[in-house]
């Protein structure tokens, strides 16, 4: 029995994997991840707070070894799907390496295509307490600063791109994995 809450309906769930604590500036929340064995999926609950009244609930990991290396797989597997979101954000916008066109601005002909050689940073703007995202281009033999948001990609980075396909190809054989392992232990 991993989590016990009280007292009414009194519930026990096992295949605990991971208990944590959220602390805020008054009060403390209280989870715990599990093995749900119906929807074959971890599951994290809330099991005490100090906002009411829960002293007897409480929670303790007790998943066999073979749950706990599945849940230690779902913890790869999440951070592979936040770093492919990540990396689809960043190929909308432009980044070091990527063909763009020139869509706004005033000493730049609109249209021209360039290629961006250096990294997007934030620069200080003169007229506003906003930092500007600001990138280097170069468009023949001159290297020129722009505004990130005056550029349309045409072209995202080859590398990027190669990640992005090994991430999807990874993420739902992961998932597969963790799901046949979870369920032979279970």
């Amino acid at each position: 029995m991993g989590i016990r809450i009280q007292p009414e309906p009194e519930f026990a769930i096992e295949y605990v994997v991971a208990t944590r604590e959220r602390n805020m500036y008054d009060d403390s929340d209280f989870f715990a991840t599990y093995w749900d064995v119906e929807r074959k999926a971890f599951v994290e609950i809330e099991y005490a707070t100090t906002r009411a009244w829960s002293y007897e609930n409480y929670a303790k990991v007790d998943a066999p070894e073979e749950i706990q290396a599945a849940y230690q797989q779902w913890l790869i597997w999440e951070r592979k799907v936040d770093k492919k979101v990540r990396l689809m954000q960043l190929l909308e916008n432009p980044h070091k390496g990527a063909k763009v066109v020139v869509a706004r601005g005033r000493k730049i002909p609109k249209g021209t295509e360039a290629v961006v050689i250096g990294d997007v940073r934030k620069v200080p703007s003169a007229w506003s307490r906003l930092p500007n995202a600001m990138c280097q281009i170069l468009f023949g033999k001159e290297a020129w600063m722009i505004k990130a948001e005056y550029l349309d990609v045409v072209e995202p980075a080859a590398e990027m791109v190669a990640q992005l396909a090994e991430l999807e190809k990874e993420i739902p054989q992961l998932l597969k994995q963790i799901a046949e392992q979870a369920a032979l232990a279970a």
